[in-house]
């Protein structure tokens, strides 16, 4: 934690030589601190950690944007916010329960004990870091993968089909052309 015991005013001229070295020089920091201001500021991705393990991982923004693990939204919700009346707004996140020892883990997830979601799945098995959306890595028995939309190709789209479906059916044809218009009707009946 290079900044956590310095004066205010040296802490942001340390920020400040780091980001621009990172922007000049094209560094890669491995950069551990708990101000959750300043990680967002210099960080590209944040990696979220709960008793020595990963428990999220994405890009600064989305993070920030789409909090998935119960911990992380928890330090989240203690961030100030500037703004007093989105502040008062806010709504704060109170993690009860002690820290189990770092020595002698639980069974299951590391963060259950604490966890006002848990389940008997987070009791008796340690959840893995898996890819929740592109980039975003969340290590959660509560938070599913989004499933890949399948691409079928040489289809028709829907909408497109709907039309097709109603020219093929027993649908009276000139009840189509009064509904859709004659050169409508006429252009669909062409592309068929």
């Amino acid at each position: 934690e290079p900044i956590s015991a310095l004066d205010v005013s040296i802490q942001s001229q340390v920020i400040n030589l780091l980001h621009d070295l990172q922007e000049k020089l094209g560094l890669t920091y491995l950069f551990i601190a708990h101000d959750l201001n300043i990680v967002k500021y210099i960080s590209d991705r944040i990696a979220v950690m709960y008793l020595g393990n990963v428990v999220e991982l994405a890009s600064s923004d989305e993070l920030y944007k789409n909090t998935l693990h119960p911990y992380s939204k928890a330090l989240l919700s203690a961030v100030p916010i500037p703004d007093p009346a989105e502040e008062a707004q806010k709504k704060r996140i109170i993690i009860s329960g002690d820290v189990p020892s770092p020595i002698n883990t639980p069974k299951g997830c590391n963060f259950a004990g604490r966890c006002p979601q848990a389940c008997d799945q987070c009791k008796e098995s340690k959840p893995k870091l898996q890819e929740i959306t592109p980039g975003h890595f969340v290590a959660c028995h509560l938070v599913q993968p989004q499933k890949k939309k399948k691409i079928r190709k040489n289809r028709r789209p829907p909408a497109r089909a709907a039309f097709f479906g109603a020219l093929r059916t027993a649908t009276p044809p000139r009840f189509l052309e009064r509904k859709l218009g004659k050169e409508l009707y006429f252009a669909l009946r062409a592309a068929r």
